[in-house]
């Protein structure tokens, strides 16, 4: 015999779906907000590669004069793995809250390649300013 169970009185009931369009708008909010943590991972990746313990030297300005790497410098990739994951919650549990259960999978892929080119950006652009700082390197 099979027993049917009765939902709970206490039982939490699903959240409404959200509108196509409004849907569609708030994937572009989420592609904004993944330009910014993007920039944002790349700015902390940049700091973490200029505190992370240099092996041989005392200084940043020191091991960049004696041409030694960071061999910490891959920690960055962590950094944005990390954030993006963090990106990821905030819109599951924010932002798209109720989304179409067909859509879930945009919760991971809108808003990647902007995300990633961002952070290779700001990566790129903090460790250049950074070099043009410590050796006067820039002349503007």
């Amino acid at each position: 015999m099979i027993k049917l169970s009765r939902p709970s009185k206490n039982a939490v009931p699903p959240a409404p779906s959200l509108d196509p369009s409004v849907q569609r708008q708030r994937l572009g909010q989420l592609a904004w907000y993944r330009v910014g943590f993007g920039a944002l991972g790349g700015i902390l990746s940049g700091v973490l590669g200029l505190v992370t313990p240099i092996t041989n030297s005392a200084t940043v300005a020191e091991s960049l004069k004696n041409n030694i790497a960071n061999p910490n410098a891959y920690y960055g990739i962590y950094v944005a793995i990390v954030i993006y994951f963090v990106s990821y919650y905030f819109a599951k549990y924010t932002i798209l809250k109720g989304i179409a259960p067909k859509d879930k999978n945009r919760l991971l892929t809108q808003g990647v390649g902007t995300y990633i080119m961002m952070f290779i950006f700001a990566w790129i652009l903090f460790n250049t300013y950074n070099y043009c700082i410590l050796f006067s390197a820039c002349h503007v």
